[in-house]
Formats: C-alpha cells, sequence, structure tokens
C-alpha cells in the first residue's frame, strides 16, 4: 500500500506541474504574455519538481515490478513477526 500511495503522490506532483507549466513561466514577449505570471526561479523550481517526481515514478515502477515478480514468479513471503 505505501508503494501505491507514493505513486499517487509522485503522479499527483507532476500533473500539478504540468498543469501551472503556464502560469510558472517568466514573461517573454509573446502574445501569450497574459498567461505567464512567473519568474525565472519559479520556473526552475517547477522544473525540479518534475524532475524530481519522474524520477520517484521510475523508481517506484522498478519497486512494484520488482514486489511483485519475487510474490508471483518466486512465491516470496514476507517474513512474519
Amino acid at each position: 500500500q505505501r508503494l501505491i500511495c507514493f505513486a499517487s503522490i509522485s503522479d499527483l506532483m507532476v500533473s500539478t506541474s504540468w498543469l501551472l507549466t503556464n502560469f510558472m513561466m517568466p514573461k517573454h514577449g509573446s502574445n501569450m504574455d497574459k498567461f505567464y505570471f512567473g519568474n525565472i526561479t519559479s520556473c526552475r523550481v517547477q522544473g525540479f519538481i518534475i524532475q524530481l517526481s519522474l524520477a520517484g515514478i521510475m523508481c517506484n515502477s522498478v519497486f512494484l515490478s520488482s514486489h511483485y515478480l519475487l510474490r508471483i514468479k518466486y512465491n516470496w513471503r514476507a517474513s512474519e513477526r
């Protein structure tokens, strides 16, 4: 359940960042400037969040794949406490 929760949080962060892409961009003299409200720092922060979240999603996919490979193919069970 923790892996699915982590995947959901990472996906939410990426989706929100992509949704706010135009708002975070700095004005640069185009006809779309009325939709741009950000500056260079907000653009860089958004890029960092997207890259970090995408890396988290990729790692989570590896963890989920490994987990199900061990569980289903090799019949691995977690030790009981």
